[in-house]
């Protein structure tokens, strides 16, 4: 009986010491997890990279009278530009409207192609056809104007290769236009790009 006694003491002994002496599992890794910073806590995040603008086209060069500049297959000089109240052809006046006048761009044009080719065509089928157009202070366009029956135009002038002309291409323009000092240029537009002639 004495025996028993000392083993069930012993066991229950044993019992007791071994619970005490370890902490729960879920208790262990609750500790753990305080004690051991996360990799997220201890990341920092990186800046995010501001987007690189697109550089801004820079405007075409103007050319200035006299210069010969190549558009497609025509070689283009602007020989001089005159304003005038009103043009005389033979027997006929022609006027602008009131408060208007007309700007003359005189040119000499070259067709350096391989082919027979249309200036200034009165369509512009392909991009490839040439458009002018006077340019007022970076802002105002102004179209150019067939006078019909009026020589001397370059308005649908049709040359064969290595043919040359001189000519007039005839702008009507606010008189506001004319008497500013702010630029004016000639455009020639060609495959959606600009050929530009300073005037002033």
């Amino acid at each position: 009986m004495k025996k028993w006694l000392l083993v069930l003491t012993i066991a229950a002994t044993a019992v007791l010491s071994g619970c005490g002496g370890s902490k729960p599992a879920a208790e262990e890794n609750k500790t753990a997890a305080t004690d051991t910073p996360t990799e997220q806590a201890s990341a920092t995040p990186e800046p995010t990279p501001e987007p690189t603008p697109e550089p801004t086209p820079e405007a075409p060069k103007a050319a200035k009278t006299g210069e010969k500049v190549t558009i497609g297959d025509w070689e283009v000089t602007l020989d001089s530009f005159e304003y005038k109240k009103s043009i005389e052809d033979s027997f006929l006046v022609y006027s602008p409207e009131e408060g208007n006048t007309f700007g003359i761009a005189n040119v000499t044009i070259k067709n350096i192609g391989k082919e027979a080719g249309t200036f200034l065509p009165v369509m512009r089928i392909t991009k490839e056809d040439i458009d002018a157009t006077l340019v007022y202070d970076s802002e105002y366009t102004f179209v150019l104007s067939n006078i019909l029956g009026l020589k001397d135009q370059l308005y649908m002038q049709t040359l064969n290769p290595l043919s040359s002309k001189k000519g007039i291409i005839i702008f009507e323009l606010a008189t506001e236009a004319k008497d500013s000092d702010k630029p004016l240029e000639l455009n020639f537009n060609y495959n959606k790009e600009d050929f530009l002639f300073q005037i002033r």
